[in-house]
């Protein structure tokens, strides 16, 4: 099944159904509006927003929403999920970033080709949406919903010194949990952005978790790049 697969396809979710020649959109994502993500943490964390953004009556999809992980940006271009998906529909599919080097060196590239002319609007990165350079998803979150989580992942044996005391909204979280982790010799685990993605998910979903009204801004603004005909409707 993976002869002729090219090296990004074959990391791809979609490898198996290339191979066959099966439709995607038809078979897989009939009725659906597809969303590339880069991984699978980016897959929760977005899913779980959406989950809450329709809960709390802020939005109202005309299509299922799906979440596809890449498992890198290296899996996303013409030879990757963006060039079977584009292959079986009509439109391209809307694909969410990192602004870090990856993602945009990778916008820079699809923007170029593919995604040239109004086709670059359904290209979303976390810069676009909140203004900070190198930022990721887990930056569209509230602190407070991923510190429970991060302080476990950080746990150090100095108790006087937490993550959160030298914490800053002005810089990308992720390398800083990263930068703390290397100054404490803690070792991450390789998939602890999913896991916190996870803790996250439950946090947000909470009956009566509480949301800054700027992040749902912000979140409704994402998703209305997805579904333009989304619409706000009044939580009962």
């Amino acid at each position: 099944m993976r002869e002729g697969i090219t090296p990004a396809n074959r990391k791809s979710i979609f490898a198996a159904h290339a191979a066959l020649g099966l439709s995607v959109s038809e078979v897989i994502l009939q009725g659906c509006q597809p969303v590339i993500v880069e991984g699978e943490s980016d897959q929760h964390l977005l899913n779980a927003i959406k989950l809450y953004l329709i809960r709390e009556g802020k939005i109202s999809p005309t299509k299922e929403l799906v979440f596809l992980p890449a498992g890198g940006t290296s899996n996303i271009g013409v030879q990757g999920i963006v060039g079977i998906l584009g292959g079986k529909n009509e439109e391209l599919p809307h694909i969410v970033l990192d602004s870090d080097a990856n993602g945009k060196a990778l916008e820079k590239n699809l923007i170029s080709g593919l995604y040239s002319g109004d086709a670059r609007k359904r290209i979303v990165t976390a810069q676009s949406l909140m203004g900070l350079d190198n930022s990721e998803v887990e930056d569209l979150l509230p602190y407070d919903l991923l510190k429970r989580e991060i302080e476990r992942i950080l746990r150090n044996d100095d108790d006087d010194v937490e993550f959160g005391d030298g914490y800053t909204t002005d810089k990308p979280i992720v390398p800083q949990i990263e930068q703390f982790a290397s100054e404490y010799s803690i070792v991450l685990s390789k998939g602890w952005k999913v896991e916190m993605s996870k803790k996250f998910k439950t946090q947000l979903l909470r009956p009566k978790a509480k949301i800054d009204i700027k992040y749902i801004d912000m979140w409704v603004a994402m998703f209305n790049h997805f579904v333009p005909t989304i619409t706000a409707q009044p939580k009962l």
